[in-house]
């Protein structure tokens, strides 16, 4: 069986028309979408599944007692991880990834929250598979320390997180790509 499937993990209900689920369709991929915190379950990761994004939503990384459906998608990131099967983190999703590999991630010591339109810009490691400048909407609530292997590979000069990749196939992203 050949890799085909990405499945999306969503934490909200708006429609899966971004540039994940367009780009998975047009390079001929399946996208699965599901939604653990209306009761869907993921499974265990088989040969069918190319790779698996977890996207942003309004819930803490940390508050997996409060949220239990949280416990789900830390199993599956775990899954994936001992799987090898490419992981992309996307705000809640990065954070998610970052603790379970061991780092703290919570609110910014005595900062208020900002909101921004930050751009983001790519190291020289990155430069052939991202264009300069891009603009991306953040909000900074919560911050996360990053785990010991990694690849930083994008910059936002004005933001005080940035995306990080691991030496296995992961990356995370504290920046929404709309």
């Amino acid at each position: 069986m050949t890799s085909r499937r990405i499945v999306l993990v969503r934490h909200g209900d708006d429609p899966p028309d971004d540039r994940v689920y367009t780009f998975a369709v047009q390079h001929g991929f399946e996208p699965v979408v599901c939604r653990p915190f209306r009761g869907d379950t993921l499974g265990e990761p088989d040969a069918s599944v190319a790779g698996s994004v977890i996207y942003g939503g309004h819930f803490n990384a940390f508050d997996a007692e409060i949220h239990p459906f949280l416990k789900e998608e830390y199993r599956w990131i775990d899954a994936c991880l001992k799987a090898d099967i490419p992981l992309l983190g996307i705000c809640l999703g990065a954070q998610m990834i970052a603790f379970h590999l061991g780092a703290s991630v919570g609110p910014i010591a005595g900062q208020p929250h900002e909101f921004g339109y930050y751009p983001v810009y790519p190291e020289p490691s990155a430069e052939d598979f991202m264009p300069a400048g891009w603009g991306s909407p953040k909000l900074i609530s919560t911050c996360l320390e990053f785990p010991r292997a990694r690849n930083d590979s994008l910059t936002a000069r004005s933001s005080p997180t940035k995306p990080f990749a691991g030496a296995t196939k992961f990356m995370v992203s504290s920046f929404t790509p709309r």
